[in-house]
């Protein structure tokens, strides 16, 4: 899953954004256009992302998370936290897996 940031690279995403086949959720437009959400099991996925999930997704932009099985790893592409900052990112990270096991996902 990856965010359109709107950085430099806006115009490359934007073609990539109108070639993708991700899979979109017209009950969360916000996530849809700002998220691109790949991956081989359409159903799977979908269960995964539950209205908690896509909705904690819209209030925090910004974030990119990869999954395989039953890892996941999250970030936020070129940014590095900063020591004052690694408590909230590690207390976000937790909510997103919190989010993630109550959808039987993880």
């Amino acid at each position: 899953m990856e965010e359109n940031n709107g950085s430099r690279e806006n115009i490359q995403w934007a073609i990539f954004h109108m070639m993708r086949r991700g899979i979109d959720f017209t009950s969360h437009g916000g996530f849809s256009n700002n998220y691109i959400l790949r991956g081989r099991d359409e159903n799977a996925i979908r269960s995964a992302f539950t209205y908690e999930v896509l909705s904690f997704f819209e209030d925090h932009k910004g974030l990119t998370v990869e999954a395989k099985g039953s890892r996941l790893i999250y970030y936020r592409n070129g940014i590095r936290i900063r020591p004052d900052k690694i408590q909230y990112f590690i207390t976000e990270g937790i909510e997103i897996l919190k989010l993630f096991k109550a959808s039987k996902t993880v």
